[in-house]
């Protein structure tokens, strides 16, 4: 499940970069019980919609995968702009888990 959180943080992030302009981003990740939540706060107060994109497009897929990924999604105003979240299931314990950690310092 780490490489599935990894991408969901990532496709997250870029699109908080990538529509939310200049302003202040925020990224937050909670473990409760085996349930790992997944925020990502931007100043754009545009929340995402999700669409289809064209066959030959480079771009549009990143919530598709987040849907896909993720077993609860969601975006909510805020009073700065928008949070967009996803929450991944682990299947094991914390404590049992030998994958390596989602960031690396």
């Amino acid at each position: 499940m780490e490489h599935a959180a990894a991408l969901v943080i990532s496709e997250l992030l870029t699109n908080a970069v990538q529509h939310a302009g200049a302003g202040r981003i925020l990224l937050t990740a909670r473990l409760t019980g085996t349930v790992l939540r997944i925020e990502v706060c931007d100043s754009s107060p545009l929340l995402p919609r999700p669409g289809l994109p064209d066959d030959d497009s480079e771009t549009g897929r990143g919530l598709l995968l987040v849907c896909a990924l993720a077993d609860r999604h969601g975006t909510e105003p805020t009073l700065t702009g928008k949070r967009c979240w996803a929450e991944i299931p682990l299947f094991t314990s914390p404590e049992t888990q030998t994958s390596a950690p989602l960031v690396e310092s």
